[in-house]
């Protein structure tokens, strides 16, 4: 099924919304070059349309993403069928065909990849439904704090859909996750494999064998790696002490901080104050 990427880190931003119920044969409008995205999701029946000349049957909890440009037309639906329509546009550009590659990031040079769509996907109408009908209600309001809602509706309808197409994780990539998330919120603190199996609930040798397999780095290499890099965000943006950042970043001096620094970068951490020197590592 193709896609449609949405370029830049900006998001779409979301214009009007409403709902419609069609009786068996009506069929939803042709149009042409209407200029902005149209989403539809179908919350009963199936709607039958023909998206730039291809056929496409939309059955209930799916979403179907009309791009705005080419003709888009609907085949008279053969059940009372009911959707919901929204309307929005880019920011930056977008364009439609296979899943592009990601580019590369780093923690201190994140590149967003952009917003990846498929033309047609699932959308569990428990969690999507609630938010289009309080975008519909928010589109008929134009004072500035609705607007600004329905701009943050959208985004979570948004991820809402992402999270519908994502692949699923395997048991090992999700210990792997789970560790990562646990590092990356307590790394200020001493942790030990005996603190990882004790908030995971999994033993140690299967915490590190995860992390091997699916993160190529063993969970003290990680942390050591989550560590130096909100040290290395302190050191190029404030004043404090090398001591100070270490106690922050959850080594116990700025000795050991500096020793770390050395293992991994072969310079001090002297060296990176104020952005002087970028590190000659990945920081992913």
């Amino acid at each position: 099924m193709p896609v449609v990427t949405f370029l830049g880190s900006a998001l779409p931003i979301f214009l009007f919304a409403g709902r419609d119920t069609y009786a068996p044969g009506r069929a939803h409008p042709t149009r042409r070059d209407l200029g902005v995205f149209d989403l539809l999701v179908v919350s009963q029946g199936e709607l039958l349309m023909q998206v730039v000349g291809r056929d496409l049957a939309v059955p209930a909890g799916h979403a179907l993403l009309m791009p705005p440009v080419g003709r888009h037309a609907g085949r008279p639906v053969t059940t009372t069928t009911a959707f919901y329509w929204l309307h929005f546009r880019p920011v930056a550009g977008w364009q439609a065909g296979p899943v592009p590659k990601a580019p590369a990031t780093t923690a201190l040079n994140p590149v967003f990849p952009g917003l990846v769509m498929p033309q047609q996907q699932p959308a569990p109408l428990a969690l999507t439904a609630p938010l289009l009908d309080r975008l519909i209600t928010l589109a008929i309001r134009t004072d500035d704090a609705a607007q600004l809602a329905a701009q943050v509706t959208f985004h979570d309808l948004l991820l809402e859909l992402s999270r519908a197409v994502a692949p699923t994780q395997n048991a090992a990539q999700r210990v792997a996750a789970a560790t990562t998330r646990y590092l990356e919120a307590h790394f200020d603190q001493a942790i030990t494999y005996q603190t990882l199996a004790a908030a995971l609930n999994y033993a140690p040798s299967y915490i590190a064998r995860c992390m091997r397999t699916v993160a190529h780095e063993t969970p003290d290499a990680a942390l050591t790696r989550i560590r130096l890099t909100h040290a290395l965000a302190l050191l190029t943006s404030s004043d404090q002490s090398i001591d100070a950042i270490a106690r922050q970043v959850g080594y116990p001096s700025g000795n050991y901080l500096a020793r770390r620094f050395v293992q991994v970068t072969g310079r001090p951490p002297s060296q990176f104050r104020h952005g002087g020197e970028r590190p000659p590592f990945i920081l992913r």
